[in-house]
């Protein structure tokens, strides 16, 4: 698989050997300043959550970069519970304690999730993502990236319906939870000197809450 590539431009991000299928930037494509909602830049891949509701995720290795690109644009920086990472928390390769579980459900249950709702996208989920886990070993972290990556090992270039449908209702599963708009303006220069590595303590002192609204279908599941 190629190495996916992003190029920093005035107004627009563009991107080439994009590895999701069903992805509106597979293999290839821009996203403008425009179609950026917001981005989760701490995450690992970084997420840029577009106007459309699609999450494009961005490597480690460009979060420098991307930073500065959101900063020049004034793009708002959140940061929020990670969905995804919960769901999966049992099918990461390491023993996970039942109060590991516990915490998860209810973290879900604050976002909206039913246990119901946990456990049917667990079992639509499970098989997928147990198999990839088999080849990577992930112990410490699986996220929304490792799911869409499970659902299309091994479809050599073939993106069915199915998986596709999948692809799109990820993205609103992933939205379902109260995002932290980290509070830019009290930022501004201070934010370039401190490094990088200092960049997440440092929001984390001025932060704020601010409620965006989630989606909370719930006729998804069926055909995960």
């Amino acid at each position: 698989m190629k190495h996916t590539e992003i190029g920093i431009g005035s107004t627009e991000l563009s991107i080439t050997h994009y590895p999701l299928r069903g992805a509106s930037v597979y293999p290839s494509g821009t996203i403008s300043v425009q179609d950026i909602s917001y981005i989760f830049l701490l995450r690992t891949p970084s997420e840029i959550f577009l106007q459309s509701g699609e999450i494009v995720f961005i490597e480690r290795e460009h979060q420098y970069a991307l930073f500065q690109f959101a900063y020049q644009h004034d793009l708002p920086l959140v940061e929020a519970d990670d969905i995804w990472s919960l769901l999966l928390l049992p099918y990461r390769d390491t023993e996970t304690t039942p109060k590991e579980l516990e915490h998860a459900t209810q973290t879900l249950e604050r976002h909206g999730f039913s246990k119901t709702e946990i456990s049917t996208i667990r079992k639509r989920v499970c098989k997928k993502v147990t198999a990839a886990n088999a080849y990577w070993w992930k112990w410490t972290h699986l996220g929304h990236y490792d799911v869409l990556a499970a659902y299309q090992m091994g479809l050599l270039g073939f993106c069915s319906k199915r998986q596709n449908k999948f692809y799109h209702d990820s993205m609103i599963i992933a939205a379902r939870s109260e995002r932290t708009v980290l509070a830019k303006d009290t930022i501004k220069e201070e934010v370039v000197a401190l490094g990088f590595s200092e960049l997440y303590e440092f929001w984390k002192e001025t932060s704020r809450i601010c409620r965006l609204e989630p989606n909370t279908s719930v006729a998804l599941y069926h055909d995960l």
